[in-house]
């Protein structure tokens, strides 16, 4: 009779064991599954904030490029800026250099917010700058982000 209590006692230790073996199986899947999400989460917000940076880069790149001419009258935006679009005029589409793909879009808008066209001259007669902003567009691996900035 002792024998055959000794061997439901050994069973009964197999069973919990398989019990929190298991457990321990489920806690693993569970952070398995929150670090990905994690790791994908932060490829996002990466990709987004490097869009943003592109974005900040066309800014840039616009405003240097015009405050290089301060001549009345000279030039226009697709005398500076080479590749203005053709399917969208007013749109200077540049890469970014990172050899990745990425790009910023450029457009150059007036006081009331239209888009000027790339043969428009970046300064008036008096000399004074028509541009009332610039919107830029960053594009990174499907992230896109955009930023404006006013010139007056």
């Amino acid at each position: 009779m002792k024998e055959r209590v000794l061997l439901n006692k050994k069973g009964s230790i197999l069973a919990y064991s398989l019990i929190i073996l298991g457990m321990f199986l489920v806690i693993a899947a569970a952070i398995t599954v929150v670090t990905a999400i994690e790791k994908k989460s932060a490829s996002a917000t990466q990709f987004s904030t490097q869009a943003y940076q592109i974005a900040d880069s066309g800014i840039v790149a616009a405003l240097k490029e015009i405050n290089e001419y301060s001549i009345a009258g000279t030039p226009r935006f697709r005398d500076i800026f080479s590749s203005c679009g053709n399917e969208n005029p007013g749109e200077i589409i540049k890469s970014s250099g990172l050899g990745d793909g990425s790009y910023y879009i450029i457009s150059f808008h007036d006081s009331d917010g239209n888009k000027l066209p790339c043969d428009a001259y970046i300064r008036d007669a008096s000399g004074h700058v028509v541009i009332d902003y610039i919107k830029s567009i960053g594009i990174y691996r499907g992230a896109v982000r955009a930023i404006e900035m006013d010139i007056n």
